[in-house]
């Protein structure tokens, strides 16, 4: 199964252009939500650079209903998560720590952190979560590994893990 999350305010509605819908995919939940290390409600900016916009440090902006993995995952039923692709501009710290429980049962993680972006000025510091991420990954069980040698720096702060024994 697969399962999506879109806080963004302009997507708040079910576009018809949906990849999930115009393909007729029924192994698609989407989930309206920004993530986070609690239930309630997060702001997310709306900034000219869509690299920039984020949920984290942030006042100005739109609301945005904020869940945890750990929430949605039950919600949902899904008691295994066999790979994690997150990306979600800075808030990868939070996200993990209202996924707690489901990262136990998750395989396969590739999480994208934007350093990057705090390195090259255009985000804030918060922005810097790759070695908190590494270190969370590590200490759940994971086996962490990282493209730091690539040119690009998105790819860089890019954290792989790979989980050897599934709980």
């Amino acid at each position: 199964m697969w399962r999506k999350a879109r806080p963004n305010s302009q997507e708040r509605r079910t576009s018809p252009r949906e990849p999930s819908l115009l393909n007729g995919l029924t192994n698609v939940s989407l989930v309206n939500a920004a993530l986070g290390d609690h239930v309630g409600e997060s702001i997310i900016s709306d900034d000219h650079d869509y690299q920039l916009n984020r949920t984290v440090d942030v006042r100005e902006g739109s609301k945005v209903r904020m869940d945890t993995l750990d929430c949605i995952l039950q919600t949902l039923a899904i008691e295994r998560v066999t790979f994690l692709k997150m990306n979600i501009e800075g808030a990868e710290s939070k996200a993990l720590a209202g996924f707690r429980r489901g990262l136990l049962h998750t395989e396969h993680v590739a999480i994208s952190c934007h350093d990057f972006l705090a390195e090259d000025r255009r985000g804030s510091a918060s922005m810097r979560t790759k070695a908190h991420v590494r270190a969370v990954l590590e200490n759940s069980g994971f086996t962490v590994r990282t493209r730091n040698h690539d040119d690009r720096p998105w790819i860089r702060d890019f954290v792989y893990g790979r989980r050897v024994a599934l709980n």
